[in-house]
């Protein structure tokens, strides 16, 4: 019997090791990675005009890092999960506000019957 405990307490410890291993969650890594996907986007969002191309380049960029803040935020303290999510709701208002200036508006006359 003493056997067979070793070989399972040997068979959690390297399930576990492992497992530890890949979970463990590194906030400075995070921020790290998130402070240089959010600068890539603040430097294509300062421009003044956005052409359609560039316009989807930032809409990919903001859900890369919409997409990392959601995949990161188990680990996220509540605050740090509030200061990336108001961020991204600016970048959201942003990227908005250029689709915006890049649809064309004009009006057009009626026709009289």
């Amino acid at each position: 019997m003493d056997v067979d405990n070793k070989n399972l307490d040997e068979y959690f410890k390297k399930k576990y090791e492992n497992q530890e291993k890949i979970t463990k969650f590194d906030t400075f890594e995070f921020t790290r990675e998130f402070n240089e996907k959010k600068n890539k986007l603040l430097e294509n969002l300062s421009k003044e005009k956005l052409n359609q191309t560039e316009l989807e380049i930032v809409k990919t960029q903001f859900n890369n890092l919409q997409s990392y803040v959601t995949e990161s935020s188990n680990f996220l303290s509540k605050y740090e999960l509030q200061k990336c999510t108001s961020l991204l709701k600016e970048f959201r208002f942003k990227i908005d506000n250029f689709s915006q200036k890049n649809t064309k508006f004009s009006f057009s006359k009626k026709k009289v019957i």
